[in-house]
């Protein structure tokens, strides 16, 4: 074999000098300076290198763990002075502000630049519990004036009920009689004449007064004091009755002192002011003339009474009650005036009875002649004017 086939890789194994024999040389170690006869250190056995001198090394390459423990983890010792003010500031009357700081308290603990989470969490619940306190206590203040003006309004509207049935009751004993009920209370219910009527809850006393022959005042006491007032034509007010003897005089006779009267207590030949100066509305918005004043014909006056006569119908049809008034009272014209109604220079107007009036047995006619104006001075009777 020659020489050019002494590294030759596909030559043969024996071909070749030391394979398949045992070497005749044993291996020397290396000599190392300085180190004496000690053996040489062995090699790492994966070629990291030496092991350190604390143990083995992380797993995963992050570095040894210190001897002495991790490094300090990062802190504050400065107190939670935004917790502390949010626990304060519910106390005056300031929670929106305690809630403002609290939270901001509670962000400076996750910061890391304050301590104590715990009394940054209290003051943000107390100053919410606070806030809800407040809102609910505006509520309260907020519903008790709403609340209480509904209730009144209903005292008053069950007050008024209880007036109305109260004139009905009145109204039905005069049907029959012609004396005053009596009206009282006793338990739950009215006692008027022989009738009762149910009472309100909220009614604590009831008032009746006559006025007239057939007019009069029912009042009734509720809820602490409050008064309601009716007449009999049925218009609201909110005062008791006045006294009798404050509308009668001093004889008895059924007129009131002051000279203002109903319309079933004129005469013929009495001289009056304008009836709808005492004029009033009722709950159905209607006017009603319920009383007028007397006065010497020989001053300026509205309006003469010629005629009182009475209507012959059955039933209260109204505007058939204001056509029978109205041919009453023109054939009743010429026989006090002395002319007929067609040449004369005034006017006549008839005045017939209100519902209420009529239900309690009142179906007279009032004729008035009159200018229209307040200037009459005088009697008109047999004038031929």
């Amino acid at each position: 074999m020659s020489d050019r086939n002494e590294y030759d890789p596909f030559a043969s194994p024996q071909s070749q000098p030391g394979v398949g024999e045992p070497s005749s040389i044993a291996p020397q170690p290396l000599a190392q300076p300085g180190m004496g006869d000690v053996p040489p250190m062995p090699s790492a056995p994966y070629g990291y290198g030496a092991p350190s001198p604390y143990g083995a090394p992380s797993p995963y390459g992050y570095g040894n763990p210190s001897p002495y423990g991790g490094p300090p983890i990062a802190g504050s010792s400065q107190k939670n002075y935004l917790g502390i003010l949010s626990l304060i500031f519910p106390f005056v009357f300031l929670s929106l502000v305690g809630i403002i700081m609290g939270h901001m308290g509670l962000s400076a603990v996750r910061k890391g630049t304050a301590n104590n989470r715990g009394v940054a969490l209290a003051g943000t619940i107390v100053s919410w519990v606070f806030t809800g306190l407040a809102v609910l206590g505006l509520l309260f203040a907020a519903a008790v004036p709403v609340y209480d003006s509904q209730q009144d309004r209903a005292y008053e509207a069950a007050a008024k009920s209880d007036v109305a049935n109260l004139r009905y009751a009145v109204a039905t004993h005069f049907l029959f009689r012609s004396d005053p009920p009596v009206v009282a209370i006793e338990g739950d219910h009215y006692v008027v004449g022989d009738n009762t009527e149910v009472k309100s809850a909220i009614v604590e006393d009831v008032d009746f007064v006559m006025l007239g022959d057939l007019d009069y005042c029912i009042a009734v006491t509720y809820d602490g004091g409050q008064v309601i007032s009716s007449s009999a034509v049925g218009s609201y007010t909110a005062s008791g009755c006045p006294d009798a003897d404050q509308q009668y005089d001093a004889q008895g006779d059924g007129k009131p002192s002051e000279g203002s009267v109903a319309f079933i207590d004129l005469e013929v030949g009495d001289c009056i002011l304008d009836p709808y100066a005492t004029s009033e509305s009722d709950d159905s918005a209607e006017t009603w003339v319920y009383g007028v004043t007397v006065v010497n014909c020989a001053d300026a006056h509205y309006g003469e009474v010629y005629a009182l006569p009475v209507l012959q119908a059955e039933t209260y049809i109204e505007y058939k009650i204001a056509a029978e008034a109205d041919e009453l009272c023109h054939a009743a014209y010429e026989g006090y005036m002395g002319v007929d109604y067609a040449d004369s220079t005034f006017y006549y107007v008839p005045y017939y009875p209100s519902r209420q009036g009529w239900k309690l047995g009142d179906h007279e006619i009032t004729c008035v002649v009159t200018s229209l104006m307040s200037d009459t001075l005088g009697s008109l009777k047999g004038s031929g004017r």
